[in-house]
């Protein structure tokens, strides 16, 4: 799809998404939540750090072996591929485990709980960040840097959002300074990764000077499949809020299999999604109307996929899972503005 970014002022007219008038009667959920989530085809490790963040997290960030095991088997992930996914996901600093007797529970790392918030914080906030004008700037130039440090920095600024626009220069419109400083220190780089900020002057600054840096990190951002990946976002969910408006009701395994989904294919597309700030967004970027329907549908589905998750869930210390924490009942609670 074409995207019209505006060059003049940065001002982006809204976005209207136009869904079909729904005609068909009310069906079962079960048929078209399992085409949404063949049609997702999530990797057992990816899809799992989705069910730590979104359900696993808010109650205390760890549980059973087995009860994980449970939890992704109406996902499509058998124990196989639960368990092999968990090790390559110890080893990568995302979960640890304690033994305990022949049983094992495993929970979020201080730097997998990190990443993690990092993330579902932009997906629950769901509105656009304003712009104060400023653009936040990391240089990785420092010649005491490794080839494997240069790496991880890399992958990990790219999972926050950051544009790189040369090698080792790294630029955000919005990111907060404190997620990016306790970034750097997680890899152990304090010292060699100066961060500043910094706003456009001189003869092109101002708003020209805006969309001139705008265009540069977009030349080395593919953001047509960013728009692709909200556009399939749409297209698989879109029937599902047409179903439950016609008024079909989900179980709790139903619910909690459609809002994992959600909430995978969403951050899918987040992931890649530099994050401008709405004045620099196109006219018709997708991932508006895309917010505003996974906003929509995980409140629908919320409540029943609770109720499921806490019978199913098992964790160390505790008869029943703790219920959820403050920050999950503020998900989703600013408006969109839409």
């Amino acid at each position: 799809m074409a995207l019209q970014w505006r060059s003049d002022n940065l001002q982006a007219t809204p976005f209207r998404h136009h869904v079909p008038a729904a005609s068909a009667p009310a069906a079962p959920l079960a048929a078209p939540i399992d085409a949404a989530l063949a049609r997702i085809a999530p990797r057992a490790k990816s899809l799992i750090v989705t069910v730590f963040g979104d359900s696993i997290a808010p109650h205390g960030g760890r549980l059973w072996m087995g009860s994980l095991i449970r939890l992704m088997a109406p996902l499509g992930v058998n124990e196989r591929l639960v368990r092999t996914a968990v090790q390559r996901l110890t080893a990568e600093q995302w979960l640890h485990s304690v033994p305990v007797g022949r049983r094992s529970w495993y929970g979020l790392t201080d730097a997998g709980r990190q990443r993690i918030d990092a993330v579902y914080t932009r997906i629950y906030a769901m509105r656009p960040l304003p712009w104060d004008g400023a653009w936040r700037i990391a240089l990785a130039l420092h010649p005491a840097l490794k080839d494997a440090e240069r790496s991880a920095l890399q992958r990990e600024f790219s999972w926050l959002g950051f544009g790189g626009v040369a090698p080792g220069v790294y630029v955000h419109p919005g990111i907060a300074d404190a997620v990016v400083q306790s970034t750097v220190a997680e890899l152990g780089l304090t010292g060699k990764v100066v961060q500043m900020t910094a706003r456009c002057g001189g003869p092109a600054g101002g708003s020209a000077g805006d969309a001139a840096l705008r265009d540069l990190v977009l030349a080395r951002q593919d953001m047509p499949s960013v728009a692709a990946l909200y556009e399939e976002f749409l297209a698989v969910f879109t029937p599902l809020r047409d179903a439950l408006a016609r008024g079909a009701v989900p179980d709790g395994e139903q619910a909690f299999r459609l809002r994992s989904g959600l909430v995978h294919l969403f951050r899918r597309a987040l992931l890649r999604d530099p994050q401008f700030p709405a004045a620099m967004l196109p006219t018709d970027w997708p991932g508006i109307p895309a917010q505003a329907l996974c906003r929509d549908l995980y409140r629908q589905v919320s409540a029943p996929a609770e109720e499921w998750l806490l019978a199913e869930l098992e964790v160390p210390d505790h008869e029943r899972a703790p219920e959820a924490d403050a920050a999950f009942r503020q998900r989703f609670s600013a408006p969109l503005g839409d």
